[in-house]
């Protein structure tokens, strides 16, 4: 797994595991907004409006703790974010 640390990391496509107040949870990266630059957005769930922004999660103002750039081995036994409860994030 590799932690995200800096802007322009993610791409679209990328398996995620996200560390939030609420639980750790997988999710594909749908959509990259604005790659490389300060107001860069990772959209996870487009229906429902769902996505963090880098620059937030690197300053520590972000709903989401931490977020790791990770394959199938490193996700085994954490619940994906579409079957998973996340109507309350």
């Amino acid at each position: 797994m590799l932690k995200v640390t800096d802007l322009g990391m993610i791409n679209e496509g990328d398996v995620l595991l996200i560390d939030t107040c609420y639980g750790k949870f997988k999710a594909h990266a749908k959509t990259v907004i604005r790659s490389n630059q300060p107001t860069e957005e990772v959209v996870i769930h487009k229906g429902r409006n769902h996505y963090f922004i880098l620059s937030m999660l690197l300053d520590g103002s972000s709903w989401v703790n931490e977020a790791f750039i990770a394959n199938g081995e490193d996700l085994k036994g954490i619940k994906c974010y579409r079957k998973g409860n996340v109507n309350n994030l």
